[in-house]
């Protein structure tokens, strides 16, 4: 089910679904975007309650884990700086989408979890993407066409897109979502030479350079730290199937065959 612009969905099938997730489009006018994302997901939420959906999983981001400052009275809930806040404004969507979800969850009683996905690229039906996965896949495509591939010059942390399926179907379906936010990643950093190298593994004689592409922001900075698997793990199963060299390989295959 989609939500666009913040609207409430038009359709609940409460009976016949009772764990559902929902997906929210944000406005085609970028400008409006940070005010879309958070009222489609209140909106979503807010139907889950008033409809008696027993579950609700949203589309989080280990921007959390990463664009953060602050923080330096240590948890003290007396003192103004008690907790590091997020550095931008698509962080702070992601903090304010959690917030919401585990306030219904204690006040509602709706089973929430918050996927901390790492930026996602892989097969997938449909246009969209956010920066990152479009890099990826187009430098796949530019080496595959005996292209220049342009690669991101900074570590990062990535996920398959078929992980990131499998993370959301687990959290569906977990039995005890305990803290209810959770990191879906490949579980490592990779460097910029680490991807190059995978590439040319996955695709004969690529040609690659690192470069930042023109229109991405603050999603390709470079990160220091790759996000602690512990807890997804524990509760919902998650254990990443596609390390770096499987998923390029497997990207590569798939373009091959559907893209030719």
């Amino acid at each position: 089910m989609t939500v666009e612009d913040g609207h409430p969905p038009r359709r609940c099938h409460k009976r016949r679904v009772p764990l559902q997730i929902f997906t929210m489009r944000p406005s085609a006018d970028r400008r409006l975007g940070v005010p879309c994302w958070v009222r489609a997901s209140l909106a979503v939420l807010e139907a889950a309650r008033v409809t008696g959906i027993k579950r609700v999983v949203v589309s989080s981001s280990s921007v959390l884990n990463h664009y953060l400052e602050g923080g330096e009275d240590g948890g003290d809930f007396g003192k103004e700086e008690a907790f590091p806040r997020p550095t931008t404004f698509y962080a702070a969507t992601k903090q304010a989408v959690e917030n919401l979800g585990l306030n219904y969850a204690k006040w509602c009683g709706i089973e929430f979890a918050g996927l901390r996905y790492g930026a996602v690229f892989g097969p997938w039906s449909g246009s969209g993407g956010g920066g990152p996965s479009n890099v990826i896949r187009e430098a796949v495509r530019n080496a595959l066409a005996g292209r220049e591939a342009v690669l991101p010059p900074g570590a990062m942390e990535w996920v398959y897109s078929k992980d990131a399926a499998r993370g959301t179907v687990m959290a569906l379906d977990a039995k005890d979502l305990g803290p209810s936010v959770f990191n879906i990643t490949m579980g490592s950093l990779t460097t910029p030479n680490e991807m190059a190298s995978a590439l040319q593994a996955a695709v004969a004689d690529a040609k690659v350079k690192f470069d930042k592409p023109a229109g991405i922001g603050a999603g390709l900075s470079n990160r220091d730290s790759r996000a602690d698997l512990t807890r997804s793990k524990r509760y919902l199963g998650y254990e990443p199937q596609f390390r770096l060299q499987d998923a390029l390989n497997d990207l590569a295959d798939w373009m091959r065959r559907y893209l030719a």
